[in-house]
């Protein structure tokens, strides 16, 4: 240790903070982001038949619309190419069984499963007192959840413009870190659960 710190060339940080796109992470700050899990794949097979089996689920939850689907492969390139930059909350209305959280499953092996979250009881899991799930994640899908709280669509609202987030884990000090995180909606209801 007194060799390392000794050394003339030692890499020092005077604090460290979450950054996806690492150019604008300021040089004396350690960035804490972790790439995608897709990052890591070097080897792969080009397979066109899935390629085309899955845009086909993707324009069939999307109703078969033009419009929704390119809007919906739009936000998809966004995340991948703009991290930094949040956006609006897509969501899939359909009934039970037709694929809707699929959708979610191929993002979460894409991004990872430690950057995504799934729940339909986001009171509790999402803004809860005891949101500790959160930290870290980048999207969260909430899946036909029950709506109990009164702050409901506001909690959303506020989770899709705000650049930071509250994490509070039980027992430990609530830590602010900075919010990269998507909604993706899921939802049985015919008119959807969000009111605007």
């Amino acid at each position: 240790i007194y060799e390392w710190m000794k050394d003339p060339n030692i890499r020092s940080y005077e604090n460290m903070d979450v950054f996806p796109n690492p150019t604008l992470c300021p040089a004396n700050c350690f960035n804490l982001w972790r790439p995608f899990e897709m990052e890591f794949v070097k080897k792969w097979t080009h397979d066109q038949e899935g390629l085309d089996f899955l845009l086909k689920h993707i324009r069939i939850i999307c109703g078969n619309d033009d419009s929704a689907y390119n809007q919906t492969m739009k936000w998809f390139a966004h995340m991948v190419q703009h991290p930094e930059h949040k956006s609006f909350m897509p969501t899939f209305i359909s009934m039970p069984g037709a694929g809707k959280t699929s959708v979610y499953e191929l993002l979460e092996k894409i991004f990872g499963s430690d950057k995504c979250l799934n729940t339909s009881t986001p009171a509790t899991d999402v803004w809860g007192p005891f949101n500790g799930l959160m930290a870290g994640k980048f999207l969260v899908c909430i899946d036909d959840p029950e709506i109990t709280d009164n702050n409901f669509h506001e909690q959303i609202k506020t989770l899709i413009t705000r650049d930071t987030l509250r994490i509070q884990r039980k027992g430990v000090d609530s830590y602010v870190e900075r919010s990269y995180v998507r909604l993706l909606g899921a939802t049985n209801k015919e008119n959807g659960f969000m009111r605007e």
